[in-house]
C-alpha cells in the first residue's frame, strides 16, 4: 500500500488580496521554548516545489534542482538547511536530461519510488517518470518508467477511496485565448504504469489567471480529514506576485476522476510579509504523528519568480471548528516557529 497521512492539526488563516494580515508574534516566551524553534526559509536557493515526508525518526526533503534529484535527510526540521544530502538521480540521456522538476517519495506495498518530471532543454517534452529505490527512503534508485505520454509536471501520489492515484498539472486546450495548464489523474495500474487520465480541474477561476498571465493549476496535495479529501493547488502563471495556493474537496465515496466530484474554493494562502506567490504547497506529519505541516515555496522578488530563486517555506495546518484547514503564514522570513512536535 502507499505511505498515508493520517491527518491531524490544529488554526490559524493567512489572509490573502486586499485584506488586512494577521499580526505574527515571534516571540516564544522562555529560553527553553526558544530553543525548541526553526527559522524559514529551510532552503534559500532550488527551493521551489517542496516536498517533505518523515520515516523513522527522519525528514527526508527534496526541492526542484532543474539539473538533478537531491535527497536531504536530517532529525530535526532546522538541521534540513545543512543536512546529510545525497544526489539520487542525474541522467544525460537526451529525452529526460533537463528541467527535473518536482520531486516526490511514495512507499508502495514496501518499496519507495521517486515520482518527478523531466525532459529535453526545451521544456515543452516535460513527462512524468518515476524511480525505483528498496525497503527504505534512503536507498538507492534506478530509473523505472515514464508514466505519461503527455506533458505533465507537480505529480503527486495518494490514495482515494482504497484505489491508488497520480494526480499532475497537464497541458489542455486553451482556455480565454491562451495556453494553460489544468489539473489530471489517473488511477494507477502497477507503481510504474498508469491507467486512463481525467481531467478534473480547469483554471476558471479569476485567481487562477491573475495578472493577465496564463491560466494554471499546478502543484497539487491531498490530505484526508474528517471524511473529505483536501486538494492544496495553486493558481496563476509564477513569474506573479499573484500566484497563490487554494482548495479543492472530494466527500468520502465520490468519484475523484469526476470534475464535478470536487468543489473549488479561495485563495487561501497569498503573498504576505514580503514572500510573494506562494505555491505548490505540500502536506508532511511531524515525526510523533501529532500534527499535520505544510511546506510550499515564494520568492522575495515582488513581482513574482519562476526560478532559483524561490525559497521553502514551513508552517503548521491547523483546522477550524468544521474540520477545515486553516493556513497561518507565509510568516516574516527568519521568525522563530516553533519545531513539529515530535522533536
Amino acid at each position: 500500500m502507499f505511505w498515508l497521512l493520517p491527518f491531524l492539526g490544529c488554526g490559524f488563516v493567512s489572509l490573502v488580496g486586499s485584506q488586512e494580515l494577521p499580526r505574527y508574534n515571534s516571540t516564544l516566551g522562555s529560553t527553553a521554548l526558544a530553543a525548541a524553534t526553526f527559522t524559514n526559509p529551510l532552503r534559500q536557493t532550488n527551493g521551489a516545489d517542496p516536498f517533505i515526508i518523515t520515516h523513522q525518526g527522519y525528514y527526508y526533503f527534496m526541492t526542484t534542482t532543474y539539473t538533478d534529484i537531491k535527497l536531504t535527510r536530517s532529525r530535526t526540521i532546522e538541521g534540513l538547511k545543512t543536512g546529510e544530502t545525497r544526489t539520487v538521480y542525474k541522467d544525460a540521456t537526451k529525452d529526460r536530461c533537463c528541467n527535473v522538476w518536482s520531486p516526490q517519495l511514495a512507499a508502495i506495498d514496501g518499496t519507495w519510488y521517486i515520482y518527478f518530471t523531466s525532459g529535453q532543454a526545451d521544456n515543452s517534452q516535460q513527462r512524468a517518470r518515476v524511480l525505483k529505490g528498496g525497503n527504505h527512503p534512503w536507498s538507492t534508485y534506478t530509473y523505472a518508467n515514464r508514466i505519461t505520454d503527455e506533458w505533465a509536471t507537480d505529480g503527486t501520489v495518494t490514495d482515494i477511496n482504497r484505489q491508488h492515484y497520480y494526480i499532475f498539472s497537464c497541458s489542455r486546450k486553451p482556455l480565454l485565448g491562451k495556453a494553460q495548464q489544468a489539473l489530471c489523474i489517473a488511477p494507477f495500474q502497477t507503481p510504474t504504469k498508469l491507467g486512463a487520465i481525467s481531467v478534473i480541474s480547469q483554471p476558471t477561476a479569476a485567481w487562477e489567471s491573475a495578472d493577465g498571465l496564463m491560466p494554471v493549476n499546478a502543484g497539487p496535495s491531498v490530505i484526508y480529514y474528517g471524511g473529505r479529501y483536501i486538494m492544496a493547488h495553486s493558481g496563476t502563471y509564477c513569474t506573479s506576485p499573484s500566484t497563490a495556493i487554494g482548495l479543492m474537496t472530494l466527500e468520502n465515496g465520490m468519484d475523484p476522476t469526476r470534475a464535478a466530484s470536487w468543489t473549488k474554493s479561495g485563495p487561501v494562502l497569498g503573498s504576505a510579509y514580503d514572500n510573494y506567490g506562494p505555491g505548490h504547497m505540500t502536506f508532511f506529519r511531524s515525526l510523533d504523528d501529532k500534527e499535520v505541516w505544510s511546506v510550499y515555496h515564494a520568492t522575495s522578488n515582488p513581482r513574482g519568480a519562476c526560478d532559483k530563486s524561490r525559497y521553502t517555506m514551513a508552517y503548521i495546518v491547523e483546522w477550524d471548528d468544521k474540520g477545515n484547514p486553516l493556513f497561518r503564514g507565509p510568516p516574516p522570513l527568519n521568525a522563530r516557529n516553533k519545531v513539529p512536535s515530535g522533536e
